[in-house]
């Protein structure tokens, strides 16, 4: 049986998430992470599955900045 995760990022919990659907929401390294089978919530990086997936902090500033340069924001 296929996993079933909930995803907890900035106090709101979202999901449930097939393994294909949390990945594609491109996850963060605050983001914490519950499925069944563990006590509780765990952040996304502890993860194996989730470790290709990850967006650094890094990351989220570039986009950031990229967008803010293109839109002029």
């Amino acid at each position: 049986m296929e996993k079933i995760y909930v995803l907890k990022r900035d106090k709101f919990i979202k999901g449930p998430y097939t393994l294909q659907e949390i990945q594609l929401k491109g996850l963060k390294s605050t983001d914490k992470v519950w499925y069944e089978g563990i006590k509780d919530w765990t952040f996304a990086t502890n993860i194996a599955e989730f470790k290709d997936f990850i967006r650094t902090k890094s990351e989220t500033t570039t986009n950031s900045s990229f967008l803010s340069r293109l839109f002029g924001r």
